[in-house]
C-alpha cells in the first residue's frame, strides 16, 4: 500500500476498507448497472496508518468520500508531523474511549430481542391495565 511516510509510520487511503472481495463485487455490480459510468469513483475509503514496515495497522478512520478523504488524510499527516505518531494515537484512543455506562444502543437489534421487548410490553400493559381498572 503506497502512502505518505510520517515519523513512525505510513498514512494511506484504503479503498478496500479492509474488505477487498466486497470492494470488487460492489465495483463490478455498479459497473454492470451503469455500463461502466463512474463505477470506480465516488466510493468510500478509509484512512489507514500502518507501521513503518507496512505490516501492522496502527489506526483506521473512515469512511470518507474521495474528496473528503484527501483533505482528512492531509490533516492527519500534518498533525502527526507536528506532534508525532505516538501522541496522535494516544489522543485518538482517549477521544474514542467512554467513561461510565453507555446509554445509546449499537443500532443492531436481533429478532430474539424484538420478541423479548414485544412480550415485555404486552405483559406490562396487561398488568397495568388491570391496576388502572381497579383504581376506577
Amino acid at each position: 500500500m503506497s502512502g505518505i511516510e510520517v515519523p513512525g509510520g505510513i498514512v494511506a487511503l484504503d479503498p478496500y476498507r479492509g474488505r477487498p472481495v466486497a470492494f470488487w463485487v460492489k465495483r463490478m455490480g455498479l459497473g454492470l448497472l451503469t455500463l461502466g459510468y463512474s463505477a470506480f469513483s465516488g466510493f468510500d475509503q478509509d484512512i489507514v496508518i500502518r507501521s513503518s514496515d507496512g505490516g501492522r495497522e496502527l489506526y483506521r478512520e473512515g469512511p470518507y468520500r474521495q474528496d473528503a478523504a484527501n483533505q482528512a488524510m492531509n490533516r492527519i499527516v500534518a498533525e502527526i508531523r507536528s506532534t508525532g505518531l505516538e501522541p496522535f494515537l494516544r489522543e485518538r484512543q482517549i477521544e474514542r474511549s467512554r467513561i461510565g455506562p453507555i446509554a445509546e444502543s449499537s443500532g443492531r437489534t436481533s429478532l430474539f430481542q424484538l420478541n423479548v421487548d414485544f412480550w415485555r410490553n404486552v405483559s406490562y400493559r396487561i398488568l397495568h391495565r388491570s391496576d388502572d381498572e381497579a383504581d376506577s
